[in-house]
């Protein structure tokens, strides 16, 4: 399906005549359901034979759900078995030709230098992580996102970004870059001075995440991201509360105390980051 999305965007690039555009194309196929006979001929077999690498938080389960049984640290279970990692970067091999056929085309058709290209997404995966699937949790491989931009004529090649930047910037950004205003009920800033090599004075430093319970297992949560640490709170259920030092513990393996000085002084900042848009807790 990516090929054949990508096959109506160049189409449609070619048609366009040069005129000022804006298009969104959106790669769904590791998403949906997936197996070798979603795959093009040429992906089926890549990487046959290889075994990807696992997370020591594989062997770790989500805190709302039970403990891993005595003897199964180290078993493929769900989506941490081998097969289905080397069927998902078969998806985004994929994406990554097609991606390159569209940049490509702008190429070809001249209008690199001036098209602003943002490959991104809406959410991170989990592939057996804390024995999850799919997305929805705060843990950093559902919060984290891949963010590359692409702009000739203003934002420098190959360089790397280390501030926060957000799925929210995309829409301010946008606006700004067309010489337009962000409207002020917009939560995000625009990222073009950042992407030009100057970092904004009062950029964010942290961010307020939050997740409503709609599908699957995981629970109403929300939390606050810093550039080093991070803590996650489930309404109703206090003794769920995680707090981790994600400079020394990046897979979040050891829960601190709410009532530490990390987790105290995350609990403030969350309050400050909840007060600035008006965020109201689940049961509030």
């Amino acid at each position: 399906m990516d090929d054949v999305s990508t096959d109506f965007a160049i189409e449609w690039l070619k048609a366009n005549g040069g005129k000022p555009f804006s298009m969104v194309l959106g790669f769904k196929s590791p998403h949906n359901r997936r197996g070798g006979e979603n795959l093009p001929e040429r992906l089926r077999n890549l990487y046959e034979g290889k075994t990807t690498k696992r997370t020591p938080n594989c062997d770790l389960a989500a805190i709302y759900h039970k403990p891993l049984a005595p003897g199964d640290a180290g078993k493929e279970r769900g989506l941490s078995a081998n097969a289905v990692h080397l069927d998902y970067l078969r998806h985004i091999k994929g994406i990554d030709e097609n991606l390159g056929r569209l940049l490509d085309a702008l190429d070809e058709l001249k209008l690199a230098e001036d098209t602003v290209v943002v490959y991104s997404s809406d959410n991170g995966y989990f592939l057996g992580e804390r024995g999850l699937g799919d997305k929805r949790a705060l843990y950093e491989e559902g919060l984290r996102i891949p963010y590359i931009v692409r702009y000739p004529r203003m934002f420098p090649k190959g360089k790397l970004v280390d501030e926060m930047v957000l799925n929210i910037d995309l829409a301010p950004t946008f606006l700004d870059l067309a010489g337009l205003p962000a409207h002020p009920g917009m939560h995000g800033a625009s990222f073009r001075e950042l992407a030009s090599g100057n970092k904004p004075a009062g950029w964010r430093t942290s961010f307020l995440a939050q997740y409503r319970k709609e599908l699957g297992d995981t629970p109403t949560c929300h939390g606050v991201r810093t550039d080093g640490a991070k803590l996650i709170v489930y309404p109703g259920r206090p003794e769920w509360t995680e707090v981790y030092d994600l400079k020394s513990d990046p897979y979040e393996l050891q829960n601190l105390p709410a009532d530490g000085p990390l987790g105290m002084s995350l609990q403030a900042e969350l309050e400050k980051q909840m007060s600035a848009v008006g965020f109201r807790p689940a049961g509030k």
